[in-house]
Formats: structure tokens, C-alpha cells, sequence
């Protein structure tokens, strides 16, 4: 596991998760000129590209709320290493679960008035994405904020315990939760955002439905995204396209007695959810 550190900006590996300091985790909407690990790494950056910005954002951001390390899938992950790329792919899940804070970019969202209304919300393009719907469960803190950086608000319930919430290392923000908006987005039910294990209690095919209008550019991500929902590993094979979803049906019917993935499988026709080829 590669980590920032949001002083210095260089990176640092770490065994993994667990043996990694404290730290935070970008959720963000992929967009142009992102960087790569191998630039980031380099120094090759262009110091005025979207991605290169967004990364220094980020960083300073953190480094405000006292997080001297960040991960950012973009320059963290060596997509040239079919190994680490696997590795991170099938930890990702754990990356953001472990994550003191998780700061949810929204690029699209421009008002700086902390009460953005759900209809504001809901345009984001960060809701119709595969990879950040596990993004938007796994971590335990989740700080929504707009394209200039404004805290927008916070996953949590308000009736959450504060000290299941509350970072005593980091500067107090405000407390409005977001967690009605999402749910009326998103339709996950709230007590999974509360509580990510609670993903548990519900059935395969209500899982399944929870990608809805998600999309990923390469069709394997459809299924690749799903790992952590499902607490499956499974190797990538890119290339393989609808294949890649049904190893993972394979996967879940081979771990549970569950039988609504096979109305799911029936309703998908076998294949994926929608996806975008681009």
C-alpha cells in the first residue's frame, strides 16, 4: 500500500493496511488528465493539469484536518503492475474501511452554500459510477465536499454516537448529515451507511440492485467493483469482458445459499449490469 504524505507530497509504501499509519482516502469521480503512480512517482506532472490540482487539493485538505497521509487510487496503485494492481483491486474494499476519513469530491457540485439541495446532489455523476459505490459504504467517516473544496456535510446520521463518529485528532466540522439525500439517491438503506456489515443482511439480488444506473468505463469493473460488497477476492482478467461478472455469480453461489442471485442472474440476463464502453 502506497501512501501520501500530505506535507512532503512523496510517496511511501507500506506493507498494507494495517501496518500503515493513519490515514485518509480520496472518493472522486475520475476525470481528465489524471496522474498516474509512475508520473506522480517521476515528478512528471503537469503542475497545471486537473488531476495534478485535484491531488494537491486533497493533500492540503487533509493536512488541515491533521491527516499527514492520503491515498489516492489515481497515483497510489501501479496500473502498469498487473500484481499490485490485482492487490489493490481486491483490497479496496479494506483500503476504505481502514481509512480515518474518507473525502468525497464532488467536481460537479459548485455552490459553496453548505446547503446544497438533493437536486444539486443527485446530478453528480459521482452517484452513477461503479467504483464509488463501495466507496460511499466502506468508510466509517465520509466528509462530502463541493468542487472548491466547501464541506458540503457527512455521511452519518445525526442521532449517530459522536464517539463512533468524531476524530479527536481532527478539527470539528459541521454536523449536518447527508445521509437522507444519499439514501434517496442511491436507495441503500440508511443502516448499511451506518453500519457497512449490516450489507449483510441483505439479499444478493438487493445488493446487486444497489449498482442501478452505475457504470465503468471497462466492462470487467462491473464485476470487479463488487468484490468488497460481496467480501469476494477473484483474480482480474481483463479482456474477458462479461466473463468477468459471471465468475463473480459464480463466486457468491459458491459461498452462500442465497438463491435470489439466481433471480438476479435471470433479470441480468446472465450478464452485467449496464456498463459503459467507453
Amino acid at each position: 500500500m502506497r501512501l501520501i504524505n500530505t506535507d512532503t507530497f512523496m510517496l511511501q509504501e507500506f506493507i498494507d493496511a494495517d501496518s500503515a499509519p493513519k490515514y485518509a482516502i480520496l472518493s472522486h469521480r475520475w476525470g481528465d488528465e489524471e496522474v498516474s503512480y509512475k508520473a506522480w512517482r517521476k515528478d512528471r506532472c503537469k503542475v497545471n493539469s486537473k488531476g495534478y490540482v485535484k491531488i494537491l487539493d486533497a493533500c492540503a485538505f487533509a493536512d488541515e484536518r491533521c491527516q499527514a497521509w492520503l491515498w489516492v487510487d489515481t497515483c497510489c496503485i501501479d496500473k502498469e503492475s498487473s500484481q499490485d494492481l490485482s492487490e489493490a483491486i481486491n483490497s479496496m474494499w479494506y483500503y476504505y474501511e481502514s481509512a480515518v476519513e474518507c473525502y468525497t469530491y464532488l467536481a460537479d457540485v459548485t455552490a459553496n452554500d453548505p446547503t446544497v439541495s438533493l437536486e444539486q446532489l443527485s446530478q453528480s455523476d459521482l452517484f452513477n459510477r461503479g467504483w464509488t459505490l463501495q466507496e460511499l459504504i466502506a468508510p466509517k467517516r465520509v466528509i462530502f465536499v463541493s468542487s472548491s473544496w466547501e464541506i458540503i456535510g457527512l455521511k452519518y446520521p445525526l442521532n449517530h454516537r459522536a464517539s463512533e463518529v468524531h476524530n479527536t485528532e481532527s478539527p470539528a466540522i459541521s454536523t449536518r448529515s447527508l445521509m437522507n439525500e444519499i439514501h434517496a439517491i442511491t436507495k441503500i438503506p440508511i443502516d448499511v451507511f451506518a453500519d457497512p456489515e449490516h450489507r449483510f443482511m441483505y439479499s444478493v439480488a438487493q445488493r446487486m440492485s444497489w449498482m442501478g444506473r452505475r457504470k465503468t468505463t471497462r466492462i470487467e469493473d462491473m464485476a470487479y467493483c463488487l468484490l468488497g460488497l460481496f467480501d469476494i477476492n477473484m483474480s482480474l482478467l481483463y479482456g474477458e469482458r462479461e466473463g468477468a461478472f459471471l465468475r463473480l455469480q459464480r463466486e457468491i453461489f459458491a459461498r452462500t445459499e442465497d438463491e435470489t442471485i439466481l433471480a438476479w442472474a435471470c433479470y441480468a440476463g446472465a450478464s452485467t449490469p449496464e456498463y459503459n464502453s467507453l
